[in-house]
Order: C-alpha cells, then sequence, then structure tokens
C-alpha cells in the first residue's frame, strides 16, 4: 500500500482513516528493507540500558534510593532513544532516508521528554485510580506524544493534548491495531524469539505509519 498522510487539520480536527490489515501490511513490506536500520538502533538502546543496569548492580548495591537513582537515570538515557527510534520508524514510513544514528539526535529534548512522561504517568495513574477504565483510555491516548514532541517541537501539555485528541477519533481501531500488532510480536517469540528479526521492526514501522497517516509527515520540519 502506497498511503499518503490523509490529515485534513482544522484547529484541533483530524480526518483519517484507520485500516488494520493495509497498516500491517505496509509495516511487514516496509520492514524487509529496513530491519539492519531498525535493529541497530534498537540495540544501541538496548546495550546503553544494561550498562547502566550492570553499573548499578555492581558498584552501587540495591536499596531502595539506589534503585530510585537507577531508574531516573534510566528515563533520561532511554527517552531520547526511545524517540530516535520512533522517528526512525516515522521516517521509514514516509520514504524518508534515514540512518541507525537518528536514534542520538535527540537528547537535546531530553528535559521535556522527561517532564512529559512524568506527568503522563501521574496522570494514568489518577485515571487507573479512576475506575481503572479512565486510567486506561489516557494511557493509549497519549501514545503519540512523544514524536509530536521531537517531530514537531510541541511542548509536552500541546503534545499531549494533541495526541488526545487525534487518537480519540479512532481510538478503538488503533487499539485494535495495536493489540493485533502486540499478538504477532508475542507469537513471533515462541520458536526461540526469531521471528522477532521481523515482527520488532514491523511494530516500530506500524506505529511510524499511524502517526504519518494521522500528523502527516514532511522532511523540512526536522
Amino acid at each position: 500500500m502506497d498511503q499518503q498522510p490523509s490529515q485534513t487539520s482544522q484547529g484541533d480536527e483530524w480526518d483519517y482513516e484507520v485500516s488494520i490489515s493495509d497498516i500491517l501490511k505496509q509495516a511487514w513490506e516496509t520492514a524487509n528493507g529496513a530491519k539492519g536500520t531498525i535493529w541497530i538502533a534498537f540495540a544501541i538502546m538496548m546495550i546503553i540500558s544494561g550498562v547502566i543496569t550492570v553499573v548499578f548492580k555492581f558498584s552501587a548495591g540495591s536499596t531502595g534510593i539506589v534503585a530510585v537513582l537507577e531508574g531516573l537515570i534510566k528515563l533520561f538515557i532511554t527517552l531520547p532513544l526511545s524517540a530516535g527510534l520512533a522517528m526512525i520508524g516515522i521516517k521509514l514510513a514516509s520514504n524518508v532516508p534515514v540512518e541507525w544514528s537518528e536514534v542520538l539526535n535527540y537528547f537535546g529534548r531530553v528535559v521535556p521528554l522527561v517532564g512529559a512522561t512524568l506527568l503522563m504517568y501521574l496522570l494514568v495513574f489518577v485515571g487507573i485510580c479512576l475506575l481503572v477504565l479512565p486510567g486506561i483510555y489516557l494511557a493509549f491516548a497519549y501514545s503519540m506524544t512523544v514524536p509530536l514532541m521531537v517531530e514537531r517541537g510541541l511542548s509536552p501539555w500541546e503534545a499531549m493534548e494533541t495526541s488526545r485528541k487525534a487518537v480519540t477519533k479512532h481510538w478503538f481501531a488503533l487499539f485494535g491495531l495495536y493489540l493485533v500488532t502486540g499478538l504477532i510480536i508475542l507469537v513471533s517469540m515462541v520458536p526461540l524469539g526469531l521471528g522477532l528479526i521481523w515482527t520488532l521492526p514491523m511494530g516500530i514501522l506500524v506505529n511510524g505509519i499511524v502517526y504519518r497517516t494521522i500528523f502527516g509527515y514532511e522532511s523540512e520540519q526536522v
């Protein structure tokens, strides 16, 4: 499928369609030529996270304070890397050339990224306390916050509200898409995890295609 962004925005309005089968098909086809780029970027993120874990395990013990400190450091390191991985998916979904080094490009946005993430955690926690369902709604509705911050340069609250309003347009269809994608990835782990070679890049590309479909993407914006 060669789908162009179907976004037409008027204020806070978005007009787009969600076809689970079409998005999965395009993600699978794109992954065939993009596995190397995505896997190198993903491996860098995992190696850095693993190094932090090992350093804390062997040099600082395992007290509660140390565990909190480790979590905060991981948050500050892995969030920009996750943003870079998301941008790789968006660019590949938009037929824009991208290198694995894109994963390292967003440390300059680390403070607002951490701020947005902590605020999302807080609001989702409050939502969970309010009969669970509001928390589930917000957790998924905020899913485009990070790429909106790094691709559009939005503030944390602007990105959160833009994501929430846009995703809400087709919340159930998008939730179904990510549920199916998650199940595919889960099943692919059964034969010694070999299927992840294909399904992990596919999952990242699904996210990229969804972002492009809702918001569009133009390379000159970055």
